[in-house]
């Protein structure tokens, strides 16, 4: 289907790089999207760096934290290295993977992970504390999705964290970590609106991006 539609836009290289970048941050499969990739021929986008992005995009919806770090520092260790809020958001992430796969019964392997990897580096920042202390939250209830602090369990929360490190890993890289798409929409929002307020033009206007109407 994904493909049918792309047949119906031209055939302009500015397009396909816009749709291309974009893909890494979609919610797609890495199959569907590497298809798609090749079918545009997008050269001028790096397939590597994408692959990349996508690879460990997919791993953090697995829950797979160690994997996904094991990932970023063999792409680049100075990632983590040189940004402590990244790091510790993957350790907050690894402990929520933990409360989800164990479930609070299993309280004292949650307090040990707090112990040896939150903790140290909560001490170093009181905005981390209180992320923290939220986070350890998830254990003081019997049903944590459903708690006060489900949304940390969230479909949301696990692409906040694929946002952040999509952004490092496009930053180590010298890329935008803004996609030209995103962009160009953006643009779209401004036009529209100087043309209804300061010249009263009356037109169909885009409102709502994710039904495209």
């Amino acid at each position: 289907m994904l493909l049918k539609l792309l047949e119906r836009i031209p055939a302009l290289n500015v397009l396909n790089h816009c749709f291309i970048e974009f893909l890494p941050v979609c919610p797609f499969s890495p199959i569907l999207l590497l298809t798609v990739y090749v079918h545009y021929n997008a050269a001028e986008v790096p397939l590597e760096s994408m692959q990349d992005r996508m690879e460990i995009r997919e791993e953090v919806f697995k829950g797979d934290i160690k994997r996904v770090i094991e990932k970023l520092n063999a792409l680049n260790p100075e990632i983590l290295k040189n940004q402590p809020d990244l790091d510790f958001m993957l350790q907050q992430q690894y402990f929520i993977e933990l409360v989800r796969e164990k479930g609070p019964d299993k309280i004292e392997e949650c307090l040990d992970f707090a112990r040896r990897e939150l903790a140290p580096r909560a001490a170093e920042n009181e905005q981390s504390l209180g992320e923290m202390e939220r986070v350890m939250a998830l254990l003081a209830f019997p049903d944590p999705a459903n708690s006060a602090v489900g949304d940390l369990l969230s479909y949301d929360r696990r692409e906040k964290v694929i946002s952040a490190l999509n952004t490092a890993i496009l930053n180590s890289q010298s890329q935008s970590k803004d996609p030209k798409i995103l962009k160009i929409l953006r643009q779209l929002v401004f036009a529209q609106k100087q043309l209804q307020d300061k010249i009263g033009c009356q037109f169909p206007m885009l409102k709502d991006f994710k039904k495209s109407y």
